[in-house]
């Protein structure tokens, strides 16, 4: 199992998250029973769509999954406490940095990136890495390889989490600047003013991009690069028409030391030893799991 699979667990994580909060919060509004139940939540052609027959639909269609995401976190948790094993904010932090970097998260154009869901699903994926490789004896020779192998990997450049809002002509783009300055919200002039069909739907996010990129004009890097973090820039002339361009967030450019990436190096490389895919599911039993689909240690 490669890295950048490992990285796609995280982004299902955080679109089950999501569906998670989401799916809790409409059944948390419902929760008043008789009158509610019944409460109409649409209506087609004069029938009606309750909002019990919704809540339904909604457990029917995601129940099982956001209630086995639930147990395994959980799961994770309490076997990772049971064999001593934790996530230092350092390996988190780093991890973070390779994933926005190396995995542009915003290519999902499913997922929203949360800063926090981030860090605590990445929290609980090294766990569970952990967890099913402790066993596993890797040589120092074989790490030192895979460093000397993969050494791109590890040298991060540095890199921009870049928003824009593009428009047709520069008297578009003065008007959008106002706006902002009114006190307009950038996502929402995006969604409802630009003509860039990727970026639009997300608010105007184009994910990470880095300070080499070759799919931005030299003026568009060389106007990211001085931004501050937060703001916003004058009008650039790009492809199609003006951009207004947001910094979300800047990271600096670093090079990770052999000795700062060792204990992910060896995880990966037990990964690939494993045949055994990589689930929390292997804990089921160990943890005395029991819930409404099925025994205890069902999980499929």
């Amino acid at each position: 199992m490669g890295k950048k699979q490992l990285w796609y667990i995280i982004i299902g994580l955080l679109i089950v998250n999501i569906g998670t909060i989401s799916f809790f919060t409409f059944s948390q509004k419902s929760s008043t029973a008789g009158a509610a139940d019944t409460e109409t939540v649409a209506t087609v052609g004069g029938e009606k769509i309750t909002r019990d027959q919704w809540l339904h639909e909604l457990d029917e269609r995601y129940g099982k999954s956001v209630l086995r995401d639930l147990i395994d976190k959980k799961v994770i948790a309490q076997m990772a406490k049971k064999y001593g094993i934790k996530a230092s904010e350092r390996e988190i932090n780093q991890e973070v940095t390779m994933f926005k970097t190396v995995l542009n998260p915003s290519d999902n154009k499913e997922s929203s990136l949360n800063e926090r869901q981030l860090q605590e699903d990445i929290q609980t994926n090294l766990l569970l890495e952990e967890l099913v490789t402790k066993d596993v004896v890797v040589s120092d020779d074989e790490m030192e390889k895979y460093y000397k192998d993969n050494a791109s990997l590890y040298n991060i450049p540095t890199t921009y989490h870049v928003s824009q809002i593009v428009v047709p002509s520069k008297k578009d783009a003065l008007k959008t600047e106002e706006a902002l300055k009114n006190g307009s919200h950038f996502d929402v002039l995006a969604m409802e003013t630009s003509i860039d069909a990727d970026s639009a739907p997300q608010g105007g996010d184009v994910g990470y991009i880095s300070a080499d990129s070759k799919e931005y004009s030299d003026s568009f890097l060389k106007t990211v690069e001085s931004l501050k973090e937060k703001d916003w820039s004058k009008p650039v002339k790009v492809e199609g028409g003006y951009a207004i361009i947001l910094l979300n967030e800047k990271i600096n450019g670093t090079k990770f030391t052999y000795e700062d990436v060792k204990n992910q190096i060896r995880r990966q490389i037990a990964l690939e030893h494993l045949k055994a895919p990589m689930s929390p599911g292997n804990f089921w039993k160990d943890a005395g799991v029991t819930w409404f689909y099925g025994k205890s240690g069902e999980n499929d």
